[in-house]
């Protein structure tokens, strides 16, 4: 799993955060980091969260978009899952299939949950959209983001 030194480890996950979640967001990240009041865990969320396990093999991305989502609702954690909604529509996930999870979660995780991820999920799609419009961006683009959850 922790292939490379950790330098290559950290260059890695940095292009990873920027593929998934956008420059702005590897900016916000380095900034944190600059100040070092806050930022001493930056280095190894590039490393082992993004690096090691994002760019791991076994399941696509994608999936772990959609895992990783599920995870975020059960801990009740809006301002992250909204960061992994971005992610999960730049890793390839259509609207419906983040719909879908949202609505898996309801059953399992309680519906107040749901429904504070839904409200999280939809801001993050509308900045989304504002951002990159209906249709495809980057590589690991999404499909069709023309309708809302």
């Amino acid at each position: 799993m922790a292939e490379g030194t950790p330098g290559d480890r950290e260059s890695r996950g940095r292009a990873i955060v920027a593929e998934m979640l956008g420059p702005s967001f590897l900016e916000s990240m380095e900034k944190s980091r600059r100040t070092r009041t806050f930022g001493k865990t930056t280095p190894n969320s590039y490393s082992n969260v993004f690096a090691d396990y994002w760019d791991r093999g076994g399941i696509e991305r994608k999936m772990r978009s959609l895992v990783t989502m599920s995870f975020l609702i059960a801990l009740r954690m809006p301002q992250e899952l909204k960061h992994h909604v971005r992610g999960a529509l730049n890793n390839g996930c259509t609207v419906e299939e983040i719909d879908e999870v949202l609505a898996q979660a309801a059953p399992y995780c309680g519906f107040p949950a749901a429904a504070i991820a839904r409200q999280a999920a939809e801001e993050a799609l509308q900045d989304w959209k504002s951002e990159h419009g209906n249709g495809r961006v980057g590589t690991r683009a999404a499909a069709d983001q023309s309708q809302d959850l």
